[in-house]
């Protein structure tokens, strides 16, 4: 059974472990009125303060690298994006994100992931519209998770969800149950980490 972890809780991933899958679910309050949520990996190099080390270090449906397979992708191919899933709709992980610690350029030091509704403020859209929404990790290959957390305020206020992140703390890596609304688009959020916005949105 996957550890249920709170806000500002962090916990130590497993070490030998080099390849984790973060994966991202929600579902809608009422269901005819389904919209976007998009999912962010954002590559730092500083789990407090950073910025993000490029634009391609922004994995999202938008990115301009892509696997063989159409994936978004980053430049070493260490951060992978399963693509957009835009109403939720489906069992288990709505979007995911696959990350393998051995092939990230040595300047990152966290990973932040973001889910933003596309278009939020200007359609009037916010996350206490959003019901049950989590993220879960998985080590390895393995289908079950270890680590879960569900939000559980209101952030009827929020369009942009700062969820958790993977951060190097010496030579290990932690997950962080973030759960920090803002208000920003998807713009202001890549502004906020340095990525500039010609191109990406």
């Amino acid at each position: 059974m996957a550890i249920q972890l709170t806000k500002g809780q962090n916990v130590a991933l497993t070490k030998g472990v080099t390849k984790f899958k973060v994966g991202l679910s929600w579902d809608f309050k009422d269901a005819s009125n389904k919209f976007d949520l998009d999912v962010l990996a954002i590559e730092v190099d500083n789990k407090t303060d950073g910025k993000a080390l490029g634009e391609n270090y922004l994995v999202f449906y938008n990115s301009a690298l892509k696997t063989a397979d159409g994936k978004p992708r980053d430049p070493e191919s260490a951060v992978i994006h399963s693509g957009d899933n835009r109403d939720g709709s489906g069992d288990g992980d709505d979007e995911t994100i696959t990350v393998d610690v051995t092939k990230l350029n040595p300047s990152v030091k966290a990973i932040i992931f973001v889910i933003n509704i596309y278009n939020g403020l200007a359609e009037g859209k916010n996350f206490g519209q959003v019901k049950n929404p989590k993220v879960r990790l998985y080590e390895g290959d393995s289908d079950t998770s270890q680590l879960m957390y569900e939000l559980d305020e209101d952030y009827s206020d929020s369009v942009c969800m700062e969820f958790c992140m993977i951060y190097k703390n010496n030579d290990e890596w932690k997950f962080k149950a973030l759960g920090e609304g803002n208000q920003n688009d998807l713009l202001q959020e890549m502004h906020k980490y340095g990525i500039p916005a010609e191109g990406n949105a």
